[in-house]
């Protein structure tokens, strides 16, 4: 009778974590982690402009909170789309969160009805370690979802962006309710939607934004972004001009690093050695100096296009996803001026910190994410320090856009304050420090010798 119960309860317990079969879709999704970084290592909340918000086609849904004025993050998640490829028509949900983070923008519209999950009940991924059967499939996307959620501070709990909608085929006659682009921001937005398999994504849910908007919503891709504290793990500084070291705190080897310079229109890069795992004997650094001499930030854009397009598709891409991305980012991954380090964020951070949930469950979600970390060379800190220690003039002026820091000035700015912050602070310790020794120790410490 015992043994009757206990396979009862097996059985029971089998068909809650087991879907009867895997759905024939699969989800690939790319996106890019964007972070600034002092040339010293430390992470900085750096000013996204509205001016940068509002380079999104119109129609791309925003909350208010973020037409506010301006925002500030340590890593602003950029431009996150999530391709469908199932064998028949079909209803789909979705759901992601941002650990420390917001989803900031998207499109379509979120939906507001509940997320359904096709009946597949979440669990703790703690008990799928108590059942020994080699028949039990690994945790679905949901069950990760929940106990991933689960594990997010009560304190900064993010808001979950639930979706749903039908996949329709690419040829589907609804493709024209895909809402038209125009002008250099309606490009950029578009070059996503170059991945002729695809399927439509056709919302459940109106745009709430307007009554221009398109309706129904169809996009080639769900699109979102976000902006948040939770930093990939990886440190990048410069300890001098040409200088450039990564330093990796992954649960994963690194195999791909790039190291890109872009100056005057001239660009230098190299590949960096790869970085082991934390069990391996060799060290987590990986370091480059960049070479005295340059090539056109043409040539460096296409050699770098060639390069990036091979290893996305090495890892889970399609060759029109891959390219797909290559032509959203590349103008300002290759030729912005600055200096950055590339490198793939591994995917078990990305679950436990954007996780995505699909139902009904795919039998397989490509998640490919690149991060991308803008570094501050000490120069250029120097010469900056020097600019805002001068009174505003036409000449100063100059100086500090000649220095080309672009979107990311505002947080230059805050490197610059918050250094000068450490000296004003350290130098008063030291003063304290003095003042509190004895008089004797201090009389003999001012005693002409």
């Amino acid at each position: 009778m015992k043994n009757k119960s206990s396979l009862h309860h097996l059985a029971l317990f089998t068909s809650l974590v087991l879907p009867s079969t895997l759905q024939a879709l699969e989800v690939h999704e790319w996106g890019t982690f964007t972070v600034l970084s002092s040339s010293q290592g430390s992470t900085v909340n750096w000013y996204q402009p509205f001016s940068d918000i509002s380079q999104l086609p119109p129609f791309t849904y925003n909350p208010m909170a973020m037409k506010q004025g301006i925002t500030t993050a340590r890593v602003r998640m950029e431009t996150p789309v999530i391709y469908f490829y199932p064998e028949e028509e079909m209803t789909v949900h979705a759901r992601v969160a941002f650990r420390n983070g917001t989803i900031t923008e998207r499109f379509p519209a979120p939906s507001y009805t509940p997320y359904q999950s096709a009946g597949i009940h979440s669990i703790g991924l703690s008990q799928l370690h108590n059942i020994v059967s080699c028949s039990v499939r690994p945790p679905t996307s949901d069950q990760i979802f929940t106990q991933r959620l689960a594990e997010f501070s009560s304190v900064a709990a993010p808001t979950v962006t639930y979706w749903t909608g039908n996949l329709l085929s690419p040829d589907h006659e609804d493709a024209k309710f895909i809402p038209a682009v125009s002008g250099p921001a309606g490009e950029h937005y578009a070059a996503a939607r170059a991945v002729p398999k695809a399927w439509l994504f056709r919302a459940a849910s109106p745009n709430p934004m307007s009554a221009q908007q398109p309706n129904p919503q169809v996009e080639k891709f769900i699109f979102y972004r976000g902006a948040g504290q939770e930093v990939p793990p990886y440190y990048a500084s410069m300890s001098d001009d040409k200088t450039v070291s990564l330093r990796s705190y992954s649960q994963s080897p690194s195999t791909f690093q790039v190291a890109l310079r872009v100056r005057d229109g001239r660009a230098s890069w190299k590949q960096m050695p790869n970085i082991s795992g934390p069990n391996g004997n060799s060290s987590r650094d990986s370091s480059i100096s960049f070479s005295d001499e340059t090539i056109p930030m043409e040539q460096a854009d296409k050699e770098l296009s060639t390069l990036f397009l091979s290893e996305l598709i090495s890892r889970g891409l399609t060759k029109a996803e891959a390219e797909a991305m290559i032509n959203t980012w590349n103008h300002t991954w290759f030729t912005e001026p600055g200096q950055r380090v590339f490198t793939f964020v591994d995917r078990t951070w990305v679950d436990s910190n954007l996780p995505l949930a699909i139902s009904p469950e795919p039998k397989k979600i490509e998640r490919v994410f690149v991060a991308r970390y803008e570094i501050l060379a000490p120069q250029t800190e120097q010469k900056l320090a020097r600019i805002l220690e001068q009174s505003p003039t036409p000449e100063t002026a100059r100086e500090l856009t000649a220095l080309e820091l672009g979107r990311f000035a505002n947080g230059a700015v805050e490197v610059i304050a918050d250094q000068a912050k450490y000296k004003t602070v350290n130098h008063f310790h030291q003063l304290r420090d003095l003042n509190n020794r004895p008089t004797a120790s201090v009389q003999s410490i001012n005693k002409p010798e």
